[in-house]
């Protein structure tokens, strides 16, 4: 799967769309699938932000990226700590 930003919005929003992809099983289907799974990141600073894609998983850790100002970023997350920034709305 490439990492797009400019992927369509998010088709798995609603009640749960997102917390249902968000376990190895679901991110490997969704990636298989080709489809994007945007996702809530919480920063270093405890800021949760938005606008990050699932590109993979490594080890015990979901892969994720987003473009900003031009520049690509990427960070290695625990899936659990993925679905607690998920969970607020």
């Amino acid at each position: 799967m490439t990492f797009s930003p400019e992927s369509a919005p998010n088709e798995n929003a609603g009640k749960g769309g997102v917390l249902n992809k968000l376990t190895a099983q679901g991110i490997l289907e969704a990636i298989e699938k080709g489809e994007a799974v945007e996702v809530k990141v919480r920063r270093s600073s405890g800021e949760i932000e938005g606008g990050w894609q699932v590109i993979g998983i490594e080890g015990g850790n979901v892969v994720v990226a987003k473009k900003d100002k031009g520049v690509g970023k990427t960070k290695y997350i625990p899936i659990e700590s993925l679905r607690e920034a998920n969970k607020e709305t």
